[in-house]
């Protein structure tokens, strides 16, 4: 028997870029994960986690094998040395993440170009020599056998596959020594860290293994030496792993078996296997005999008929019994997880705020990767690719310095209150990952403020004299916020009125017409910190009273129809200058109206011309009772007096003419209101001071009622 040199392969670099597992001891893990008795040897994985990563599409030209399985033969319908396009990167790889074993899951690790080598030990045997490479694809779709969800393998050995991280790739017959088209020359196959691992609880790491078919034996044992060139030297105790231990990762996976034979460059296909299932066995550190704080280097897997590590070696090896091993990886996984808590703080308003990221690593074997930190946009937030910045809208600004492990919070200058959580994700550099919260909260500083004013009068507002607090602001440096969210020293909102800043006061200049509560408008100013708050003022404009118009007291104003006729007043030629449509009369219960009827008779105002017509009662016998009429004149003086009907028995109506003054002051003109109408001074000099006697009133309300009447008119 010829042993070949052990083939060593140098570092590679796998498909997926994770952190370095750092090589040192595992001190305290004990502390994290409670110790355990051993996990029951080996244990079939279950709830498997895989994650797709897409290859580069490749078209490859080649050939069938020479001495092709009939498999492919029939399947491909092309005879072997046949010329055929086998294309790559079809469909996506699947890589293992994680999985459960004996109750607790499994989180495997990272591994780069510094983290891991493989070595294959070959022997030579009747039926192979030399570096010959045996491995397989998943197809895509399946059944195509032409088709692989890999890469172009061209320069990947049986070594790189077997180290990488998917499981949608593997080697065929690893330990077959006889007949059968992928026979090996394979005898031992180690996974080998640069660094080696050290546990104080073993029963939380363990060794993943993976492979197609999930119905073959195989031994390993972990390596517990190394050689100055990284080859092993030194064994724990030799674990058997049963055809019974797998448990399904994937199921329905067709797969085309390459080739490269010694002396030759490129894979070509060499068998197809029909729906299979990968299947996975998790072995503890426990299990395999390393104890607490003894250094692993890597775990070495050979045929199910060897009792050695170190040979020698059996190379007639049955791949149906003992040598069929269709591995697919053999990687570390740990059972710890990374723990991140909740970060609450409080500042005060326009202050930024610093939270810390609080977490830790699950176990120093899988220390936190702090470039993998990243925040998470809650509802309605927005998070930027590299997931450094979330902005909170109405709240403010998250921003994720992974360097120092801490997250400033910038709040908007108008918010105060607790802010909406903010989730954050911390991955361990086995990817591993969890899930906490930042929580600020922030103080009033800037109080909203409020004002009360007259219609068309500007209303000022010391919008700072009720801010401060745990913080004083600095009232000069007060401005305005324009409908853009700018600083501004001049805010116009239409229909409303202007707002100006006049030092350290908002002033409101409200529109001539405007009555009711303006929209409130924003305002900053600084704190001596210099950090900006905001707040709004809220103004209210009232009506203008309407002052009650000058009122004139006019003579009666008296007309002499026959008895019984009706009597009409032509009040615009016996009062000058009055207006027609302002003439009402005013009741008995002092209510002005248009149409009065007594016991008399009726008084009625014509609307366009401002004439009264009395038409007496049958029943009225002498002269009707006066009645009081108010009016407008055109200057806008109010002027009051009585309508006197003078009934005489001759045919014709006399025209009507005033009544002389009947005092010189305005009580004797108040008394005339309830009897006899006196005139209070000439007419042009009377003023508002008039008024009758029990109403004093209605006078006042005559002026608003007139008034009301010409706003209205006008």
């Amino acid at each position: 028997m010829r042993a070949s040199a052990a083939s060593r392969r140098p570092p590679r670099l796998l498909a997926r870029s994770l952190a370095l597992v750092a090589a040192t001891a595992i001190a305290g893990l004990a502390a994290v994960v409670p110790s355990q008795a051993a996990l029951a040897a080996p244990i079939g994985m279950t709830g498997a986690v895989v994650t797709p990563v897409a290859a580069t599409p490749a078209d490859v030209p080649t050939t069938l094998a020479a001495t092709c399985g009939s498999s492919l033969v029939n399947t491909g319908r092309v005879r072997c040395g046949a010329a055929v396009t086998m294309r790559y990167g079809q469909g996506t790889q699947q890589q293992l993440v994680s999985y459960q074993a004996g109750g607790r899951t499994f989180t495997v690790l990272p591994s780069d170009d510094t983290a891991v080598n493989a070595e294959v030990l070959r022997v030579d045997n009747a039926t192979a020599t030399g570096d010959r490479e045996n491995i397989w694809v998943a197809n895509s779709p399946a059944g195509s056998p032409f088709t692989g969800v890999s890469g172009d393998p061209t320069g990947r050995t049986m070594a790189d596959v077997l180290s990488s991280p998917f499981v949608t790739e593997g080697s065929d017959n690893l330990f077959g020594n006889t007949g059968g088209v992928t026979t090996n020359d394979v005898e031992r196959f180690s996974v080998l860290r640069e660094s080696p691992l050290t546990a104080s609880d073993p029963a939380a790491v363990a060794v993943s293994i993976v492979e197609r078919g999930g119905n073959d034996a195989f031994k390993l044992a972990a390596v517990t030496a190394v050689d100055g060139a990284g080859a092993p030297v030194a064994w724990g105790p030799i674990v058997s792993v049963p055809r019974s231990a797998w448990g399904p990762i994937l199921t329905g996976v067709t797969s085309t078996v390459l080739q490269q034979l010694p002396g030759t460059t490129g894979y070509r296909p060499l068998d197809y296997t029909a729906a299979q299932t990968i299947a996975g066995v998790s072995v503890s550190l426990t299990d395999l005999g390393v104890q607490p704080g003894q250094p692993l280097y890597g775990v070495s897997l050979v045929g199910n008929d060897e009792t050695s590590m170190t040979g020698p070696f059996t190379t007639t090896t049955n791949e149906t019994t003992d040598g069929g091993l269709d591995l697919v990886s053999t990687v570390f996984a740990t059972a710890v997880q990374p723990v991140a808590t909740p970060t609450a703080v409080t500042g005060t308003q326009g202050a930024p705020q610093t939270l810390p990221v609080v977490a830790t690593g699950g176990d120093p074997l899988v220390p936190l990767d702090p470039t993998a930190t990243r925040l998470e946009a809650p509802a309605g937030a927005t998070v930027d690719a590299d997931g450094t910045v979330v902005v909170v809208p109405g709240e403010g600004r998250y921003e994720l310095d992974r360097a120092s492990g801490t997250v400033t919070f910038t709040p908007e200058p108008a918010f105060t209150g607790t802010a909406t959580p903010v989730p954050y994700v911390v991955t361990d550099a086995a990817g591993a990952t969890a899930t906490s919260t930042l929580t600020p909260t922030v103080t009033t500083v800037a109080t909203p403020d409020t004002s009360t004013g007259v219609q068309g009068v500007a209303q000022r507002l010391a919008v700072t004299d009720n801010d401060g607090g745990a913080v004083s602001v600095d009232p000069a440096t007060l401005r305005l916020v324009d409908a853009n969210g700018q600083d501004a020293t001049t805010v116009v909102v239409p229909g409303e009125g202007t707002w100006t800043v006049d030092g350290e006061e908002l002033v409101f200049t409200p529109e001539p017409d405007f009555v009711g509560t303006a929209t409130p408008v924003s305002y900053r100013v600084d704190t001596l910190a210099g950090d900006a708050v905001e707040s709004t003022a809220t103004p209210t404009v009232t009506a203008a009273p309407v002052m009650p118009a000058p009122v004139v007291t006019v003579p009666d104003v008296v007309v002499t129809p026959p008895a019984g006729a009706p009597a009409v007043f032509d009040l615009p030629a016996a009062v000058p200058d009055v207006v027609p449509e302002s003439v009402v009369l005013i009741q008995p219960n002092e209510a002005p109206a248009t149409e009065v009827t007594t016991d008399d008779g009726t008084w009625q105002v014509q609307p366009t011309t401002g004439e009264v017509v009395f038409t007496p009662s049958p029943t009225l016998v002498g002269d009707p009772d006066p009645i009081t009429f108010a009016a407008e004149r055109t200057d806008g003086t109010a002027v009051t007096g009585r309508l006197v009907v003078d009934y005489v028995a001759a045919a014709a109506g006399p025209t009507p003419t005033p009544a002389p003054a009947a005092g010189a002051d305005a009580a004797a003109a108040a008394a005339a209101f309830s009897g006899a109408l006196a005139f209070t001074g000439s007419d042009a000099g009377a003023t508002s001071a008039a008024a009758f006697i029990g109403a004093g009133a209605l006078l006042a309300g005559l002026g608003l009622i007139l008034a009301g009447r010409r706003r209205l008119r006008r």
